[in-house]
């Protein structure tokens, strides 16, 4: 049995445009599941995805990236080899580029097809509970390109 797209939305309460991914679960939860999505909020990162995507058949994952190349609230949907990986001095962190090499290498699901919806950010580093003015101001356009992006993707069948 086919089990439902999850919809997996990203990000940290605490810093303030790393949220945006919560921030668009909240929004979207409801209206995702009555199309027959699974739909997780998650704070988690790196290889505790690993949990979400094995013995999956489809996953979105909607998180937030700040790479200069986009305007601050462009949704966009790069490949897991546009994201690259990171390189990072601490051995606790662990990007979606990495989670989805490391889920291949183990082969723990090789049919998984992962799509990432990206949304370019202003400022996801500074400890606070508020989006930056320039996410605030567009989130309702950005969530509903989210959704119409989601629906694009993966429109569950039945």
């Amino acid at each position: 049995m086919r089990r439902k797209p999850l919809v997996l939305f990203l990000g940290n309460s605490l810093l303030s445009d790393d949220r945006i991914g919560l921030e668009l679960g909240m929004r979207l939860k409801e209206r995702l599941e009555q199309r027959g999505y699974e739909v997780k909020l998650e704070e988690k990162a790196g290889l505790a995805l690993l949990d979400y995507l094995w013995d999956r058949d489809e996953v979105i994952i909607v998180d937030n990236i700040k790479t200069g190349s986009h305007q601050v609230g462009e949704v966009f949907t790069p490949s897991v080899k546009e994201l690259g990986t990171t390189t990072v001095v601490s051995s606790h962190y662990v990007g979606i580029p990495e989670t989805l090499y490391l889920l291949k290498a183990l082969d723990l699901n090789l049919q998984c097809r992962v799509h990432i919806i990206a949304i370019e950010v202003d400022d996801p580093y500074t400890i606070s509970e508020k989006l930056s003015t320039k996410l605030k101001e567009s989130l309702a356009k950005i969530t509903e390109e989210v959704y119409h992006k989601i629906i694009q993707l993966c429109e569950p069948k039945g």
